[in-house]
């Protein structure tokens, strides 16, 4: 079985092309997306109601409107102390994978 993933971004064009890449790679069986943190927090709060899989790796811009990144992970840490269920699951930050996006998460 292939691994679930969720993108969490603004951006529509990164969205897309996320979608149309992940449809290529085999071991990609399931993606999930949000247009920011908020919208991310209820899926994942539906996903933790209804018992259905979510996805355990979860891909994250820190810079978007409503509900940023470091916002999000401060949320989901909220969500872990209520459910065992999310101990598994592993962000990775989608700024640091962006070109000059590690210089500005430093300073």
């Amino acid at each position: 079985m292939g691994k679930y993933l969720l993108f969490i971004d603004d951006d529509k064009t990164f969205l897309y092309l996320i979608e149309r890449a992940c449809q290529k790679i085999e071991n990609v069986s399931k993606l999930a997306t949000a247009k920011n943190g908020s919208e991310a927090v209820k899926k994942i709060s539906g996903w933790l109601e209804s018992k259905e899989v979510f996805p355990p790796v979860i891909f994250i811009d820190i810079n978007m409107p409503v509900m940023g990144g470091f916002e999000f992970l401060a949320k989901l840490k909220e969500m872990k102390y209520k459910t065992q269920e999310l101990d598994e699951v592993f962000p990775v930050y989608i700024e640091l994978l962006r070109k000059g996006s590690v210089r500005k998460g430093l300073e």
